[in-house]
């Protein structure tokens, strides 16, 4: 039963660690979306406003000093991405753990049958 009860330990974290991935997605996308729009906005401002090329413009809208909103923004956005990549291979790891505990548990009502 011990191994029964790591399983059901297993399938609580992993349960838990799906509504985390769930979070992170959301805030995922949420950046995404954020950097996406500062992003073109300072392109088109130093297009426009500074009458910068467009090809210079994109380059610029990255990493402009005096604006940093796009490279904050920009920022936020990896590391949603970084979080939300750690807890699926979180996840994959739980799910391992469970099939070697299922594995051991098989083996074990196998011989004492």
């Amino acid at each position: 039963m011990e191994l029964w009860n790591e399983i059901e330990l297993k399938r609580r974290d992993l349960s838990d660690a799906i509504a985390v991935l769930r979070e992170y997605g959301k805030k995922r996308s949420v950046y995404e979306r954020d950097y996406k729009i500062a992003y073109r906005k300072e392109i088109f401002r130093l297009r426009t406003e500074d009458k910068i090329a467009w090809t210079a413009a994109v380059s610029m809208a990255h990493g402009d000093t005096e604006y940093f909103d796009v490279a904050t923004k920009r920022y936020n956005r990896d590391l949603a991405d970084s979080l939300y990549q750690a807890t699926q291979e979180n996840i994959n790891g739980i799910k391992l753990d469970i099939r070697i505990l299922e594995s051991q548990l098989n083996r074990e009502w196998s011989v004492s049958k």
